[in-house]
């Protein structure tokens, strides 16, 4: 998605959130404790944020104190950032990793036409937008960014590719390799990783 120059940069917000609104969840923490309210998952931040008493939005503090999150109806986890869990298969756990992620900057030059300036690796251009103006003065372009990860039931995630599959499971080297060749298998597509899971778990 493109922000045009002159449009309110408010546009976005609607693409910030995972969920339309606030939702119930729940927190459960590593010591057994656990804590309730409306929550959200902000994308652009990579946040998981709360409404609380006075009606005002926090983000959720000291991550690695949390277990797991429940929005209803899904789960996230905090590993180096948060997880939203995909699927179970046995004690294999498929997870994903969203964002919104911006691309490039764009002044405009002669004629109207834009022009590419430089790549953003953070949000830093959109805060000072929502902070100082209402409206952009170049286009920004921004993408949805979703990675999946995976655990053997350890909590320790890891991003799947050819060369952690291989590492994590070992004694079915010759398993992933002959369904790799067989099946055209795009690890970053959810159905993909259905089957190629599903078939882990069974051989």
């Amino acid at each position: 998605m493109t922000i045009k120059a002159g449009e309110d940069v408010s546009a976005l917000n609607e693409h910030i959130y995972k969920y339309r609104g606030f939702a119930p969840g729940k927190v459960y923490f590593k010591d057994g404790t656990t804590a309730g309210s409306k929550m959200n998952f902000n994308l652009l931040l990579e946040t998981m944020q709360f409404i609380d008493e006075k009606g005002d939005t926090l983000a959720l503090a000291n991550e690695n104190s949390i277990k797991y999150i429940t929005v209803v109806p899904d789960s996230f986890f905090f590993n180096d950032g948060y997880l939203q869990l995909v699927s179970t298969y046995g004690e294999i756990e498929l997870a994903t990793r969203q964002k919104i992620k911006f691309l490039d900057e764009k002044n405009i030059g002669a004629y109207g036409i834009s022009t590419s300036t430089h790549t953003i690796d953070n949000y830093n251009t959109l805060r000072a937008y929502n902070t100082y103006s209402l409206k952009v003065n170049k286009d920004l372009v921004y993408s949805k960014e979703k990675k999946y990860y995976f655990n053997q039931g350890d909590g320790n995630f890891v991003l799947v590719n050819k060369k952690n599959l291989l590492k994590e499971f070992p004694h079915k080297k010759g398993f992933i390799e002959t369904f790799l060749k067989q099946h055209e298998i795009d690890l970053n597509d959810e159905a993909d990783l259905n089957n190629l899971f599903s078939y882990l778990a069974k051989n």
